[in-house]
């Protein structure tokens, strides 16, 4: 029979599987053995997440650092394109002049490359126009376009030779000597255009008035509408 006093208290968990088969049977250590696995398992498992969340955010901050050294290598070579690219606009008024300085004579506008690498011209259009008010250099219908030999290098006048007059029309003589008549105010307007070092096309708006001597900026409402004056 049973007897309490024969009776022996339950051990605490053995640590090998052996000690868990002499005391409980070898289907006791099996449960043991899996459960220690899983343990196992887990914890390995929970590493490996970390190392890839790590590794996923190394990855990431490389890719945003690449993407702004990009951006900061990009935003360098425009302001480098920017600095050397040609910029023409235009000039100067050529014209005649007597032994006292008077002028005779107003011929037509000349143009000047002040950018540090050369321009290559493609299209001008140009208009001389008596108007009341500054008029639109893309309404400038009179176009002439220009081989690929005419090259405007850096500080240099354009044309070479001469100056640019009216295209169609009246001349700027005669348009000078109605302005001087009757007052009414001349204009000198249209669009360059041109191809720089980089190969990109580029265009200048020009809008001048005539102020006795010059095609110049010294109307306010020339010089205060940008659209007017424009150079991409």
């Amino acid at each position: 029979m049973y007897n309490e006093k024969d009776a022996q208290p339950i051990s605490a968990p053995a640590a090998t599987c052996d000690a868990r088969i002499a005391e409980a049977g070898p289907d006791n250590c099996a449960q043991w053995a899996a459960v220690i696995a899983a343990r196992e398992s887990t914890a390995t498992t929970l590493w490996g997440t970390w190392l890839n969340a790590i590794g996923m955010a190394m990855l990431i901050a490389t890719l945003f650092a690449n993407m702004y050294s990009a951006f900061l290598a990009r935003k360098a070579t425009l302001a480098n394109i920017n600095a050397e690219r040609p910029h023409v606009r235009m000039f100067t008024t050529k014209k005649t002049k007597d032994e006292n300085g008077n002028v005779v004579a107003t011929h037509g506008v000349t143009f000047r490359n002040f950018g540090r690498t050369p321009a290559r011209v493609k299209r001008l259009s140009i208009c001389y126009k008596l108007a009341d008010t500054p008029p639109d250099p893309e309404t400038c219908a009179v176009s002439r376009s220009y081989p690929d030999d005419s090259v405007i290098t850096h500080e240099e006048l354009w044309p070479y030779k001469g100056c640019i007059p009216q295209l169609d029309g009246p001349s700027v003589e005669s348009l000078v000597e109605e302005h001087k008549a009757g007052g009414k105010r001349l204009f000198v307007y249209g669009r360059i255009t041109y191809v720089d070092a980089f190969g990109e096309e580029r265009y200048t708006r020009f809008c001048r008035e005539f102020d006795g001597r010059n095609f110049s900026y010294n109307q306010t409402d020339v010089n205060d509408q940008r659209s007017l004056n424009f150079a991409t």
